[in-house]
């Protein structure tokens, strides 16, 4: 069944003939406005959409953005979806009443693809680090870029660079040109993973301080730490175990000095212990068995023994350097005006009160440091170090360390192995992959992604050495005589301001160390003006800069969240940035879109 064509519609086609009969300019309006050409564009967007979702959960979100979502081509089709889009608004031209809704939403869409195309181009997300008192005018994107410092002017070039999109590989190298040169960057491979290694080499110069190689290692946790200590200065000297002890090493090992304690243990079967002790406890467990005539005695190292009770009755029981008397016992123990009584002889509630002393070796520590230390001095003989490891100013175990050999920190199942040592020792740093370690080490936390690189002269075919080079860090690579430093890692950006960290504060929920919020009091300075503005950031409640009206209704703000703090440190947060000029443009066009369809549906309905 045909369905007949209405006298208006006989008059648009008409016109429309006439038009690309006798106008170049409308031949090509309707040939950008064709729908063949918007079901192209919007099925290409579609698939381009759906394998940058594919790239990004099975790959990375870096991959998905290079690949598609900022990629040059995708810009480019969504420029000609906009033509497409205002072209088909100009084919309906000249507009009628029922024409607005129709407009109004492809300029919408028009004015929201703008929007996303400024965002993507000329604004970013970012973090800063902050720390009390120190300002800071960059913030660091999320956008990696390669820093090259061209040996024949020292001028420094930068090029948008990401290696873990590129995927460089020994069939498929990256070649750079170094400008000013003949020279090229190769990059053959690249990690997500790579660390610095630290080794002792010997130095020439006999000046240089004493230096030890230590290996921290832990198989329930897959971790290990390798760490380098030297007596050039005491933060050389110094390894802070994740807050948790301190390593230190030094010329000769403090004086130490025996310490006599006492301790007195109130133990019965139906309530906890009570044990009063001074300085330091003796950590000896005694328990009593349920008809009082056994006492169970438990080392700090974990050994068991148990004794007669009636044996044990004002005499001494000497366990090494600690001394056990049990001084007075109650079969059926209760406390009567604040003094222990037995109500009966018969071993209802058994209690017994033990009386300790021991000793132990102490130095001296800085008040209120009762954390595990271990501390270390180089012998003579270069080939071993003397060692004492403690917890507040108690020495719990001291000995000798032979090289390569290991032995138990008491900390979980922490062991430390000796590795090098030297009296006059230089440090040194080498980068690996993680993957190249032991399989069983999973945590990754200090490590950062680089790529495998070298210098090539293709016309005198002359190869340099090959290095890793990790971000964050500045590698030189060579060639003969010539040497060209490189530097890879996330781009700072500049921004018109200063923001400095005044407070930073994690209120707890109430009885517990549970955080409850982070609020950080920072303060902005306009570089140019010099006008400062302070805000408070704290949980989904953001702070902005400059933070006026227009600035927020522009879109042209800088936005600061809330993204990691460092438990260890107060007087640190890191913020998450966000500046995104197109802001307007999007919500313009989204509320265009709606109004233009609402009045598409429901306002044309009525006419």
């Amino acid at each position: 069944m045909k369905t007949e064509i209405t006298p208006q519609q006989k008059a648009r086609r008409a016109l429309i003939n006439e038009r690309k009969k006798n106008s170049l300019f409308w031949q090509v309006v309707h040939l950008l406005g064709s729908l063949q050409l918007a079901l192209i564009l919007l099925a290409t967007i579609a698939l381009a959409c759906a394998i940058a979702t594919f790239a990004e959960s099975h790959f990375d979100t870096a991959v998905a953005h290079a690949a598609i979502y900022k990629a040059p081509w995708f810009m480019a089709w969504l420029t000609v979806l906009c033509i497409n889009l205002f072209a088909v608004t100009l084919t309906r031209w000249p507009w009628k009443k029922n024409h607005a809704g129709f407009i109004i939403t492809h300029y919408g869409i028009i004015t929201l693809l703008l929007g996303a195309i400024i965002g993507m181009t000329w604004g970013f997300e970012g973090n800063v680090t902050l720390h009390r008192g120190m300002p800071l005018t960059k913030i660091t994107t999320r956008k990696s870029v390669l820093q090259i410092e061209s040996p024949s002017d020292t001028f420094l070039y930068l090029l948008p660079y990401d290696a873990s999109v590129a995927h460089p590989s020994t069939k498929h190298p990256t070649r750079l040109s170094i400008p000013g040169t003949e020279l090229q960057l190769i990059i053959d491979d690249w990690s997500k993973h790579l660390e610095q290694q630290p080794f002792l080499q010997e130095s020439n110069d006999l000046k240089a301080p004493a230096a030890l190689l230590l290996r921290l290692h832990s198989t329930l946790l897959h971790q290990e730490q390798i760490v380098p200590l030297t007596l050039a200065n005491s933060a050389a000297a110094t390894f802070d175990f994740f807050g948790l002890a301190t390593l230190q090493f030094f010329s000769t090992l403090p004086a130490s000095h025996p310490t006599s304690h006492h301790e007195s243990q109130l133990v019965a079967m139906h309530f906890a212990p009570v044990i009063v002790f001074q300085d330091q406890p003796s950590e000896i467990n005694i328990t009593l068995s349920k008809d009082g005539n056994l006492v169970t005695i438990t080392t700090p190292e974990g050994t068991s023994a148990s004794y007669p009770r009636a044996a044990l009755m004002g005499q001494k029981l000497p366990l090494g350097t600690t001394t056990i008397i049990v001084k007075e016992y109650w079969p059926d123990f209760k406390l009567v005006d604040g003094k222990p009584t037995t109500l009966s002889q018969q071993p209802k509630n058994p209690a017994l009160r033990a009386e300790i002393t021991f000793s132990s070796t102490t130095i001296e520590q800085p008040a209120g440091k009762t954390t595990p230390w271990l501390r270390m001095a180089l012998n003579q003989d270069f080939k071993s170090i003397q060692y004492q490891l403690g917890r507040g100013p108690s020495i719990q175990k001291s000995g000798a360390l032979a090289m390569n050999a290991s032995m138990p920190l008491g900390w979980a199942d922490w062991e430390c192995t000796l590795l090098a040592a030297g009296p006059h020792e230089e440090i040194g740093y080498s980068v690996v992959p993680l993957q190249e370690k032991t399989e069983a080490k999973s945590d990754h936390s200090s490590a950062s992604p680089g790529f495998h690189a070298y210098l090539a002269d293709q016309e005198h075919h002359q190869q340099g050495p090959a290095q890793w080079v990790i971000s964050g860090a500045v590698t030189p690579l060579m060639l003969e005589h010539q040497m060209v430093r490189v530097a890879y890692g996330l781009e700072l950006k500049s921004v018109p301001f200063s923001i400095e960290l005044l407070n930073f504060e994690v209120p707890r929920d109430e009885g517990t160390e549970t955080p409850s919020d982070f609020c950080a009091t920072v303060r902005f300075k306009n570089l140019k003006t010099g006008a400062t503005r302070d805000g408070l950031i704290h949980m989904n409640h953001p702070a902005s800069f400059p933070g006026t009206f227009w600035a927020n209704f522009t879109g042209f703000n800088y936005k600061f969240s809330q993204a990691e703090w460092n438990p260890r440190d107060l007087e640190e947060t890191t913020l998450q940035v966000l500046y995104d000029p197109g802001w307007l443009f999007k919500w313009v066009g989204s509320l265009a879109i709606c109004l233009g369809i609402a009045m598409m549906f429901y306002w044309g309905k009525k006419k």
